[in-house]
């Protein structure tokens, strides 16, 4: 999807999601050059959410693309990592920015509900946490002529 700032500055957003422990769906490599290809004919910034499970593909896809994206934010899995950098060739990277909501909880569900799922191994219904809500992310400084990354910085904050 193409977007555009306030400042009329073009921004480029993908998403794709992964295969590994996830549903299969057509290679997120390819999907992800196949978006890119069309949206930097319109602009240099590009954003691109990976929502997959394991780290290692998150990873992978982060150096396939260093270079040709400004900035990958991995998702799915709620807890944010410690791994934020600018890669070699000017993309802002993190494996996981983490989610906004409960933190004190197990991916947003109250702690009791899925250890007795996970001690029982019986089906029940999570109900949704709501003690200690933090908003997690990361904000990247683009350079909006180049699209390359300059800074990442990831974001806890209480509310």
């Amino acid at each position: 999807n193409l977007f555009t700032t306030e400042k009329g500055i073009k921004v480029g957003v993908i998403n794709v999601q992964g295969r590994v422990f996830m549903e299969a769906l057509e290679s997120p490599f390819k999907t992800v050059m196949e978006a890119q290809g069309k949206l930097i004919k319109e602009t240099k910034i590009i954003i691109v959410d990976v929502h997959a499970e394991a780290t290692s593909e998150k990873v992978a896809l982060g150096w396939y693309l260093d270079g040709k994206v400004s900035a990958i934010f991995g998702t799915h899995t709620h807890i944010q990592t410690a791994d934020e950098k600018i890669l070699p060739q000017g993309t802002a990277y993190i494996t996981d920015v983490g989610m906004t909501g409960p933190y004190d909880s197990v991916i947003g569900r109250k702690i009791e509900n899925v250890l007795e799922r996970f001690l029982t191994s019986i089906p029940m219904r999570f109900e949704v946490a709501s003690e200690n809500l933090q908003l997690h992310g990361a904000v990247v400084d683009i350079d909006e002529n180049t699209g390359k990354a300059n800074s990442i910085i990831r974001v806890q904050k209480k509310m």
